[in-house]
């Protein structure tokens, strides 16, 4: 069932919140829907560009409809400041916070309040692409309900049972396209040697639309079996990630982000 949202508040317009932003506006909610309460000034262009309203954090308490809810969309460093200042607004309704690490009983014993949900959403919401993990006590109740279906208006959402799989999704999902963007920029100087910038752009992108392709078809284990021939050029260099132990490259990086996410935390306790 469509749920028709209220008010959608941001509290901060740092790069995740610009995209889900551009992601509802590409699903057709309204951008007088959408405030925003922004302390950056790097970030003004952008309100003025989409003719987004901002609004002072002492202005929230005079949200109190059920269908309002609130994005903490801050840096983990600046979550302590943030929560102390939605405390003395007095705003009474659904939080979701999309800081990593932070666990929910820390955020909901910070504001004395059961009204709580944490999600973990894609930078590629822009487009109406995203991924986006959801955490909550009570997963079936309004609040949840309510995020899920903002969420779901720009990509693709995942309910988590266990909200300790957060951690994984950080790694896998929510940092994982960066490592595999690292991994392409990578692909893209080896094309620089043989095609210019517009061809590059031209055979990067077929590339990367091919996969959705042979992972629909084939899947990648045997998409790859496909391409590599016995005693052939992809065998001799698939011997070598072997040998340099590429197959851990991800796994390590992935490793790395869970460590960091946990430490976070573990320093919110």
């Amino acid at each position: 069932m469509e749920i028709d949202f209220n008010k959608i508040v941001f509290f901060g317009c740092g790069n995740i919140a610009q995209a889900i932003i551009l992601g509802l506006l590409r699903a057709k909610i309204s951008n007088k829907k959408i405030l925003v309460i922004n302390k950056n000034p790097m970030h003004d262009a952008f309100l003025r560009k989409y003719a987004i309203k901002r609004i002072h954090s002492n202005d929230l308490g005079k949200y109190k409809n059920h269908r309002d809810i609130l994005f903490l969309a801050v840096k983990p460093k600046d979550m302590k400041v943030t929560l102390d200042q939605l405390r003395l607004s007095n705003y009474p309704g659904i939080v979701c916070s999309l800081a990593a690490g932070i666990n929910l009983n820390t955020i909901s014993r910070s504001l004395s309040s059961d009204m709580v949900v944490r999600a973990m959403p894609t930078t590629a919401s822009a487009f109406g692409l995203g991924n986006t993990a959801i955490y909550s006590n009570s997963p079936k109740s309004h609040k949840s309900t309510l995020v899920k279906r903002i969420f779901e208006k720009v990509g693709s959402v995942l309910v988590l049972k266990q909200e300790k799989d957060m951690h994984g999704f950080t790694a896998a999902i929510g940092s994982g396209q960066a490592f595999l963007m690292k991994l392409l920029i990578d692909y893209e100087v080896e094309l620089s040697k043989i095609a210019n910038p517009k061809k590059r752009k031209e055979i990067l992108i077929t590339f990367i639309k091919s996969l959705v392709n042979q992972l629909e078809n084939d899947g990648f284990e045997k998409a790859i079996q496909k391409i590599a021939s016995k005693k052939g050029t992809t065998e001799a260099g698939l011997d070598k990630l072997k040998k340099l132990n590429g197959d851990n490259i991800l796994r390590e990086t992935f490793k790395a982000t869970i460590i960091r996410s946990k430490e976070i935390e573990n320093e919110f306790k």
